[in-house]
Parts: C-alpha cells; structure tokens; sequence
C-alpha cells in the first residue's frame, strides 16, 4: 500500500468497514479518504425499478407499482443490509421470471408487455430471500 502509482478501494457497509479499517492499525494509518454513499430514498428505488421497466420496453399497472413500493419499503425498513439498488435489480428479474410463467400461452401483446398485479406474489417475495424470520405480511389471494 506504499506505491505511489497505486490505489486501494476498501468497500463495504459503513459499520462493517470501519470494524474492518480499526481491526488492523497498519491498514488504520494508510488509509486517508473515506466517502459514504448514502442509502437511496424508497422514490429514488421507485425510479429506478420504473426505468428497468421502460427501458425494456415493458409496461406495470397502478396495481403491480403500488406492490413493487410495499415491497421495496417493507425490506427497506425491516433489512438495513437489503442492497439498495441491486435488491431493485433482484425484484425486477424476480419480476420478470413470474411475467413469463405467466403469460407462457398468451398471444395478446397487450398482455406480453404489461406488468400486473398477478406477477407479483408471496412466493416471488420468499424467493427473495429477505429476512427468512420474518413473516410477510400484506398479502391477500396470493398476491401482495
């Protein structure tokens, strides 16, 4: 860590990162900067998730978006460590992988580019894997 040509990145979670940087007084006194990146707001998740949906060309109904927020803010205040964008990315693909099962047989196109409300159930949300201790909560029909 002495070249001067050279630089190193230490990432992580805040806490987790400095347990890391004080276990060590060697690494403790190399290390000069240190920048935190705030955890995005449940809106800025929710623009993320609806850009995934119009840059692939797909569209979501009030329903399925008022589910994908439930989801979004129930993991972002039960789990400190849910990931952030990346768990958006996640829901999204979990999305997706249900829209197919669902629409396998369908020739409308209407109903191949539209998100809905029955893509997104209970089991996409155990799928995820979040907080396997807690119980999901909200959930009617099969559906959030």
């Amino acid at each position: 860590m002495e070249k001067k040509d050279t630089v190193f990145i230490f990432a992580g979670y805040t806490e987790e990162m400095k347990n890391f940087i004080s276990m060590n007084p060697g690494i403790q006194s190399r290390v000069s900067t240190y920048l935190e990146f705030k955890d995005y707001s449940i809106q800025e998740l929710m623009n993320i998730f609806q850009s995934k949906i119009e840059n692939s060309k797909l569209k979501i109904t009030e329903e399925a978006l008022y589910q994908v927020k439930q989801i979004i803010e129930k993991v972002a205040h039960s789990d400190k460590k849910f990931g952030n964008a990346r768990f958006v990315m996640q829901l999204f693909n979990k999305i997706l992988m249900y829209h197919s099962l669902n629409i396998a047989d369908e020739k409308d196109e209407e109903v191949i580019y539209t998100i809905t409300g029955n893509d997104i159930t209970e089991q996409l949300y155990q799928e995820l894997n979040i907080n396997n201790k807690q119980k999901a909560i909200g959930f009617k029909g099969g559906n959030l």
